[in-house]
């Protein structure tokens, strides 16, 4: 069974308001021989935002169905677990960062993240690279890597996986601060887990 629970129509935010605060709660879910998966993501009432957060959620969806067929052949039980985590700045930005938990066979899970920073004033997509440009990327590359390096023992590691500016494009803004993550295997290993960078923005 397929449970799809979609709250857009209890959100009070019109398509033309800023975001400024949390969203209301979104699920798709279903269960059964093969395992499970719960899909969360937040609804704002936003046209732009809600349709783009969508897109993700329904793709991995889509993706994860064909996996299900594998898990009843191998008798295992799959697994896809998806979170979320909002953090809001001025003039109606919003980040909505997701947690990505995918078990699909072998010795176990593995996790990565995606995020969304959403310009709900000018219904746009704010991306990493649209941020840090040239010596903008340069500086904050270099505090992310001394910062890592100083809490772990990879520093080739760190370096492969914090080498272009793609590498950061799981991050959140707030005011005062820039938010990176930095999943399992990129700067490290498993055993290490999920890697998380703040850095002052001014």
């Amino acid at each position: 069974m397929i449970v799809v629970v979609s709250l857009s129509s209890c959100s009070t935010s019109g398509n033309k308001d800023l975001i400024t605060e949390r969203g209301q709660a979104g699920l798709i879910s279903a269960e059964g021989a093969w395992g499970k998966y719960v899909v969360k993501y937040p609804v704002y009432g936003n046209s732009f935002a809600d349709s783009l957060i969508r897109s993700l959620t329904d793709s991995l969806v889509s993706g994860f169905k064909p996996m299900i067929q594998y898990a009843l052949e191998d008798k295992m039980k799959y697994e896809m677990d998806v979170k979320y985590e909002e953090y809001f700045a001025d003039e109606g930005i919003v980040s909505v960062v997701f947690s990505i938990y995918q078990f699909t066979g072998g010795a176990h899970g593995n996790t990565f993240m995606q995020s969304f920073v959403i310009d709900s004033k000018n219904n746009k997509r704010i991306l990493i690279e649209d941020l840090l440009k040239g010596d903008a990327f340069r500086k904050i590359q270099k505090i992310v890597r001394q910062k890592l390096k100083k809490k772990l023992e990879y520093n080739e590691t760190v370096d492969e996986g914090t080498a272009e500016i793609s590498d950061f494009s799981a991050f959140a803004l707030t005011n005062d601060k820039y938010i990176f993550w930095f999943s399992p295997y990129q700067v490290a290993s498993y055993a290490d887990g999920l890697q998380r960078v703040e850095i002052p923005r001014k």
